[in-house]
């Protein structure tokens, strides 16, 4: 995605056995200033909440 002129990247985790319901919820997981997205990622503990209730998590990853 590109906004402002810079490119921006996310990282999206999509659980399996949603493709075939009506809708899912998107989280977006915004990480510190410190930290890093993909580091988010792990210890946020989002990934297998999203496997049980179905839904996508998407982080993007900040400069800092």
């Amino acid at each position: 995605m590109k906004r402002k002129g810079l490119n921006r990247e996310f990282y999206v985790y999509i659980p399996d056995g949603i493709e075939d319901l009506p809708s899912v919820p998107l989280l977006f997981g915004l990480h510190g200033y410190t930290s890093r997205a993909i580091w988010f990622l792990g210890y946020s503990g989002f990934q297998p909440i999203a496997d049980t209730e179905k839904f996508i998590v998407s982080i993007r990853k900040a400069q800092f």
